[in-house]
């Protein structure tokens, strides 16, 4: 198939999911509250990379000269803030 009609094949579906959502109300209004709500979730997640850059430079400072150990390998360490972020966001879970 040509590239060109694989476009229009696409445009065709994007169309139809449009019309759904101009005839149910209740999706049509779930999708608007969903798009509405990214820019405060993208400054939530914004302030949370923040704090946690705070902590790992903060780790930097405080364990950078560890020797490293059993619990404290190459990946987890705070030599660098990478592996620091890393290791703050292993182990929030």
């Amino acid at each position: 198939m040509p590239p060109f009609l694989l476009r229009v094949l696409r445009l065709l579906r994007i169309v139809r999911i449009l019309r759904i959502l101009k005839g149910v109300k209740g999706l049509r209004d779930l999708v608007t509250t969903i798009i509405l709500s990214l820019p405060p979730v993208f400054n939530v997640c914004s302030l949370l990379a923040l704090v946690m850059f705070i902590y790992a430079v903060l780790g930097m400072h405080l364990f950078a000269t560890l020797v490293l150990q059993d619990n404290v390998e190459s990946h987890a360490n705070f030599q660098t803030v990478g592996n620091g972020m890393q290791l703050i966001a292993t182990d929030c879970n």
